[in-house]
C-alpha cells in the first residue's frame, strides 16, 4: 500500500460472495463483507540509557539497566515480555528479561522500562581480549519482545 509506513494502521474491507448449491435447490449466494485494520508495528525507540549496579564481585556483576522507550505506533501498545543477549567478539557478554514492563500511549507515549542484568566478568575479560587480539569489535544483540496491542499479542524479533 502506498504511503504506508511502520507504526500505522492500514483500514481494509474485504467482500467476497460464497455460492453454495444443496441438494434440491438451486445456487444460492451468500455476500460475505469484513471491515478491519491492520496493524504495521514498529519496535519502541530508545530515548535513553542509564545503568545501576548494586552488586559487584570478581564472579558477578549485577543491577539494572534502565531504558527510557517511546512507542512510535499510531496505537497503544504494552510489553508482556523482553528479552535479549549481547556477544561481544562471539563471546556472551550478558543476558537480560523482563516480564509486563509497562503500557505506551499511541505517537511516542513513552515510560521507563527496567531491565535486571548479570554479567560474567570472566566473559567480559575474554571478549575485550578478543578484541585486543582482532582489533576488532564484533557484536551481536539478539532477543525478542511480546507486544499487547489491540490487534492481540504480537511477537516481535530483535536483532542488530
Amino acid at each position: 500500500m502506498p504511503g504506508a509506513r511502520r507504526g500505522d494502521v492500514i483500514p481494509c474491507k474485504a467482500e467476497i460472495t460464497v455460492a453454495v448449491t444443496a441438494p434440491a435447490t438451486s445456487l444460492s449466494r451468500l455476500p460475505v463483507t469484513w471491515s478491519g485494520a491492520i496493524p504495521i508495528p514498529a519496535l519502541p525507540q530508545v530515548r535513553s540509557v542509564d545503568v545501576k549496579w548494586d552488586g559487584l564481585s570478581a564472579e558477578r556483576a549485577s543491577g539494572v539497566i534502565i531504558v527510557r522507550l517511546a512507542n512510535p505506533n499510531s496505537f497503544p501498545i504494552s510489553i508482556s515480555r523482553l528479552w535479549y543477549s549481547l556477544t561481544v567478539g562471539g563471546v556472551p557478554v550478558l543476558e537480560a528479561s523482563a516480564a509486563s514492563t509497562g503500557s505506551f500511549g499511541p505517537d511516542g507515549g513513552e515510560n521507563t522500562v527496567e531491565l535486571p542484568v548479570a554479567i560474567v566478568p570472566r566473559n567480559l575479560e575474554a571478549a575485550v581480549a578478543g578484541i585486543f587480539a582482532g582489533g576488532r569489535a564484533d557484536y551481536s544483540i539478539e532477543g525478542s519482545l511480546e507486544l499487547n496491542t489491540p490487534f492481540g499479542i504480537m511477537d516481535v524479533p530483535l536483532a542488530r
